[in-house]
């Protein structure tokens, strides 16, 4: 299993733990960490390294800087726990080697509590990515702002299983950024919308276990019809 990490310096900690809860669960799988960072001093690779040769695992880094991801603006103000860390894994399909067809890419926040190799085995041949429901899907503004189709849903982009060969072949970032700089004034959730308002026809609906959130418990969301 192919598995993605973006960070900073900032987030070195939460990402460590949930690296832990991956490898203590998925200690039957073969598991390559790819670790994107921006500006990620040496002394925190090597305590995440560290981890992962606990485990047995492989653990690869990418240092990505800000003119990578200065291609187009990307929005950072208004929510004070995004930087622009958050938009490097848009840009996942150009940084990792060409042989790397699909990576599952997670949020650095995240408890892994069980085995992945079900999810990693999703056949999304035909999608860009997959992805869970998020609570925007129940809002009727999100599909006025973001400017597609009500019929279609809106995931959360916390844990993505990415098609990175879909990416390349259909020039995804480009048709990300282009969309970015037509809709910036509605991106209140950021890199989030942007796959969401750029992709929508073209994402797999993943069962909510994958991804819970406290909004699955809402009655008002219904969100059993998604398991």
């Amino acid at each position: 299993m192919d598995i993605a990490f973006c960070t900073d310096n900032n987030y070195i900690m939460p990402c460590g733990i949930t690296i832990i809860s991956l490898l203590e669960n998925n200690k039957k799988e073969k598991v390559t960490v790819h670790l994107l960072g921006l500006e990620v001093i040496q002394s925190n690779k090597d305590l995440l390294k560290d981890i992962c040769d606990k485990y047995g695992a492989t653990i690869h880094f990418y240092d990505v800087d800000k003119e990578t991801l200065n291609k187009v603006e990307l929005p950072v103000k208004g929510a004070s726990h995004i930087n622009i860390a958050t938009y490097i894994r848009l840009f996942l399909p150009d940084i990792l080697h060409a042989d790397i067809e699909k990576v599952l890419y997670l949020d650095c926040d995240l408890l892994i509590l069980y085995d992945l190799s079900e999810l990693w085995n999703t056949n999304i041949e035909s999608y860009s990515l997959a992805g869970v429901i998020d609570f925007p899907t129940f809002m009727p503004e999100t599909y006025q702002k973001l400017k597609y189709p009500d019929n279609f849903l809106y995931v959360n982009a916390g844990v993505l299983l990415m098609n990175l060969k879909y990416w390349r072949d259909n020039d995804v970032l480009n048709k990300l950024l282009n969309y970015t700089t037509d809709n910036f004034d509605n991106l209140d959730r950021k890199d989030q919308d942007i796959i969401n308002g750029a992709l929508y026809d073209s994402i797999h609906i993943l069962p909510i276990r994958y991804n819970m959130h406290n909004f699955f418990f809402w009655r008002k969301c219904n969100a059993h019809q998604y398991q």
